[in-house]
């Protein structure tokens, strides 16, 4: 083929609504690679210079290998849009609870919000490798999809159930107290007149304390359910760093609940609470876990219920190539059998009158109608 042939044939496809991908070794296919969606140039010559890509692997065998990058690098970018949607998303109901009750989490517990989890996600989410196999399929190629949206929708759910929860079962503790926020973890035969009590700061209450734990947990857990592996990426333990640090935030949030230690309250701006109530937050939270997962992985995840879903609702894609898939089933003579077709030749393309069957020999005159008009 000539490099304009080349061009032709790229353009036509994408008219049809194709993604093209194209490799080339030589000058000549400067502008296929050029016009088409991916273009893997084989050789670091001029071709190079044309085409996005240039490959080390002087064959096709660079292409199952771009198709893999470029599926993990979207898969990615959705998981760090969901993950940063859904952060915002916990923090702002949050803030409506606490606002209820005329209070605000403190300074250094937004800023463990921030350092510990958030930060420390989207520096090392994107670090999963794709999947050793290419999937037989391809991911949703557009941001705002039914899958996607319904995804933030349904974890957004969770988020004001499990805060809720949180939030008007703490008023129903026998120890509960809006005034005084210290006598929580004194003994039974002693009050708060026995001891020294300082005069609690703004955040510091049994509200703000539980919702911190709540949401910093809560966060954490849409880290581990978006950083999400198969069919895709490489499982979530192949990210080492990803992995020691979802295990360090745990461990940190575990020790600042459990360490009981008054000079860490102070700086943190933490109440102490009885220890059965912080094992009811961890139950909480676990099973918040669990339901995500699960919700994420056999719903969101499931692309026989999402096909089911199509065929039910009888949806059908735009793309022009599917149209014509769809013309061409539903005509009985395709494709064509026991019948000899020939090309038409035009002298002229403003002259229609003046065509002619390539084989002068059968002349089909029905051919050549169907040609002028």
């Amino acid at each position: 083929m000539t490099p304009k042939q080349k061009s032709s044939l790229i353009e036509e496809l994408q008219k049809l609504d194709y993604f093209v991908g194209m490799c080339g070794d030589g000058a000549n296919d400067c502008g296929a690679l050029n016009k088409a969606h991916a273009g893997i140039s084989l050789s670091e010559l001029e071709a190079s210079v044309a085409s996005p890509f240039t490959s080390k692997i002087p064959n096709i065998k660079c292409v199952p290998l771009l198709i893999k990058e470029g599926r993990n690098t979207l898969i990615t970018t959705f998981s760090i849009f969901k993950f940063l949607t859904m952060f915002q998303f916990i923090g702002i109901v949050c803030i409506l609870f606490l606002f209820w009750k005329q209070t605000l989490l403190g300074n250094y517990q937004y800023l463990m919000h921030d350092l510990v989890i958030n930060i420390t996600v989207t520096l090392t989410m994107s670090l999963n490798h794709p999947a050793p196999k290419l999937a037989p399929y391809r991911p949703y190629g557009q941001l705002l999809t039914p899958p996607l949206l319904l995804s933030i929708f349904m974890h957004l759910t969770f988020t004001v159930i499990v805060q809720s929860t949180a939030f008007f079962l703490l008023q129903q503790q026998p120890w509960f107290n809006e005034t005084d926020v210290f006598s929580a973890c004194l003994p039974l035969n002693y009050s708060s007149a026995n001891v020294t009590v300082r005069e609690h700061r703004y955040a510091e209450n049994f509200f703000t304390t539980t919702m911190f734990y709540i949401t910093g947990f809560h966060e954490i857990v849409v880290e581990v359910v978006f950083a999400k592996g198969r069919p895709f990426r490489q499982p979530l333990y192949t990210n080492y760093l990803l992995s020691i640090m979802i295990a360090i935030q745990i461990a940190v949030y575990l020790f600042v609940m459990f360490a009981d230690i008054e000079t860490l309250y102070t700086i943190m701006e933490l109440v102490c609470t009885p220890y059965y109530w912080r094992v009811y937050i961890l139950i909480m939270v676990l099973v918040l876990f669990i339901v995500s997962y699960i919700a994420e992985m056999w719903f969101i995840e499931n692309r026989k219920l999402w096909l089911w879903i199509k065929t039910m609702f009888t949806y059908k894609s735009k793309s022009q190539y599917r149209r014509l898939q769809r013309k061409l089933q539903k005509d009985p003579e395709w494709p064509p059998e026991d019948r000899t077709d020939y090309a038409i030749q035009c002298v002229s393309v403003e002259d229609p009158q003046n065509c002619t069957a390539s084989n002068n020999e059968h002349k089909p005159e029905e051919a050549i109608q169907q040609a002028r008009k």
